[in-house]
């Protein structure tokens, strides 16, 4: 069956993907005094490939003249270089870099498609490429629609809907337009289906959902440009290896709107053959099959993805692969690597006064203000107050109150039950703090709860 239009479609598939295929981007960013250079197929090096060429890359970047220091980071696919003050500005400083970067792909093997940079500008010009098609189409569909002569059958967006919405479909899209142009071709052919056929509806839907992405993409990379100097600052910073690419044990499990769009595939297909069947009309089959497509819950979870991205990058977390924001709901089990949380400096957690006349809220902003948690076992006097931990081997406090050592002490730090480990030289206003152990999971001996004022590692 001849569809009407369709060879409309097919070429501008061709043309918009023969125009994002083209090479535009400088292999080589310099960036202040860095330097960041892609590297093909560092990402997808094998475990004996990746540190062979990481090594030759370091060793043949800080060999030229005006490079202080070299580092790889595998997981980005760059080689990032600490440039000599003056020779940012020199054109022939990229182009050595980048021929000894080609130099050391040629000897190790190194193929592929270059890696984008998490600060470059190709997703924000993918995402803005694919926002302006669904402006462009809405004169074209207000024209089909006030004219009520629709040049394009509305089964066209129903097809597109299928192919963007089916993972199977889409994976085969993806192969061969790329992962990079898969968005843009189905938002160009999306675009062009709502347009002629008068569309309103899917146009403002696609709207809404390529201005998040926008956004997000935006966001992204705002982030990544105000984390360079931090990241970037010394070469440890910088390096990082490559993270194998071990298989699954399992397949990675179906989410809710997997499992939707692979039954209600089925259920299209049913609705459209029945329908068909009936009508003898390829129209009527198309708009009863679109109501089964999964649009609605895909969109809805791009623009959660979306909202998720924009507010992680707004607070400064550096997302490397935005993908992962749409696999959230698969997620069952999180495991929390707590080394990773902590800061390596301490915090005071509870606050018992020991003299019932003073305000709790003024001790706990004297006990803040003295409280050093890069230091938490050292003593601090300022404004006539003295905060200090609690003395192995002490006595009785001045409230007759007796100090109980933890039986287990770290690094000189030693839990207390209720003492007077920090007051004023009047006496008053005192309250007890002293430092939790890190090694302690226990009270302290005689004592049936964890004792009040603790310090915990954060």
């Amino acid at each position: 069956m001849k569809v009407s239009g369709i060879g409309i479609a097919r070429t501008v598939a061709r043309s918009a993907v023969g125009a994002l295929g083209a090479p535009a981007r400088p292999r080589t960013r310099i960036i202040g005094e860095r330097a960041h250079i892609a590297v093909r197929g560092l990402q997808e090096a094998d475990g004996t490939t990746a540190p062979a060429a990481t090594a030759a890359l370091e060793q043949r970047l800080a060999a030229l003249p005006a490079v202080r220091w070299a580092a790889v980071n595998a997981v980005l696919g760059h080689a990032v270089v600490a440039l000599e003050a003056g020779s940012a500005a020199d054109l022939t400083t990229a182009q050595a870099l980048t021929e000894a970067v080609e130099a050391v792909e040629e000897e190790q093997g190194l193929t592929g498609p270059l890696p984008e940079h998490p600060a470059a500008s190709g997703d924000i010009q993918r995402a803005a490429l694919s926002l302006a098609l669904q402006a462009v189409a809405v004169p074209v569909a207000t024209a089909a629609r006030l004219s009520q002569h629709t040049p394009l059958p509305a089964g066209l967006s129903a097809l597109v809907s299928l192919v963007d919405t089916q993972p199977a479909l889409r994976r085969r899209m993806t192969a061969v337009v790329g992962p990079r142009n898969v968005d843009v071709v189905l938002a160009g052919l999306s675009a062009l289906a709502q347009a002629g056929s008068g569309g309103f509806a899917g146009l403002g839907v696609d709207t809404v959902r390529h201005s998040l992405r926008l956004a997000e993409t935006v966001a992204h990379r705002e982030a990544w440009e105000a984390a360079e100097p931090r990241v970037t600052e010394t070469e440890q910073h910088a390096r990082a290896a490559g993270v194998p690419d071990l298989p699954r044990e399992t397949p990675l499990r179906e989410g809710p709107v997997e499992r939707y769009a692979r039954r209600s595939g089925w259920v299209a297909g049913a609705v459209f053959t029945g329908t068909l069947a009936v009508t003898r009309k390829a129209t009527p089959a198309a708009s009863a099959a679109v109501a089964a497509l999964p649009k609605p819950p895909w969109t809805a979870r791009e623009a959660f993805a979306g909202t998720l991205g924009r507010g992680l990058s707004r607070s400064g977390t550096l997302v490397a692969d935005p993908g992962a924001l749409r696999r959230l709901d698969r997620v069952r089990t999180v495991v929390l690597d707590t080394d990773a949380l902590l800061t390596g400096n301490h915090l005071l957690a509870d606050l018992l006064p020991l003299d019932e006349e003073r305000s709790t809220g003024d001790l706990a902003a004297t006990a803040y203000r003295l409280f050093d948690g890069r230091r938490p076992t050292a003593a601090h006097e300022a404004d006539d107050w003295t905060l200090a931990p609690h003395r192995p081997g002490a006595g009785k406090g001045r409230t007759g109150r007796t100090r109980r050592r933890c039986g287990r002490r770290s690094n000189g730090c030693a839990a207390a039950a209720p003492n007077s480990s920090w007051r004023s030289p009047t006496g008053a206003g005192r309250a007890h703090w002293s430092p939790w152990c890190p090694n302690c999971t226990s009270p302290p001996k005689g004592s049936s709860r964890r004792p009040a004022g603790t310090a915990s590692p954060s």
